[in-house]
């Protein structure tokens, strides 16, 4: 999907893909919203409900998945050093995400 490591069709990488990670990748936006956090605007919940869905649906660990999207997000906070209200608003997001272990 996201992470080009791993063999995926004729290409065949030096190392192995990493599924968990391309799901918490998805997380990162479908259901924390960064790109509604980069842009201020608010999270289309019709698409993290969706996402949380198709988690359910195909058995996922969405515990794993929503914890590692979790992750990069808070990981970004650093990177968008420009805009310190944006940056609030992803440390905003990952405190109330560990506040309520969703």
């Amino acid at each position: 999907m996201i992470d080009p490591r791993g063999a995926y069709g004729t290409y065949d990488g030096t190392t192995h893909g990493d599924d968990l990670y391309d799901w918490a990748k998805l997380a990162h936006d479908l259901y924390f919203g960064y790109n509604a956090m980069v842009a201020d605007v608010p999270h289309n919940e019709i698409v993290k409900s969706i996402f949380v869905a198709k988690l359910r649906e195909h058995d996922l660990p969405m515990n794993d998945i929503l914890d590692g999207g979790i992750v990069l997000l808070a990981s970004c906070i650093p990177l968008h050093s420009d805009d310190e209200k944006r940056q609030l608003r992803f440390a905003n997001r990952v405190k109330e995400y560990l506040d309520n272990e969703e």
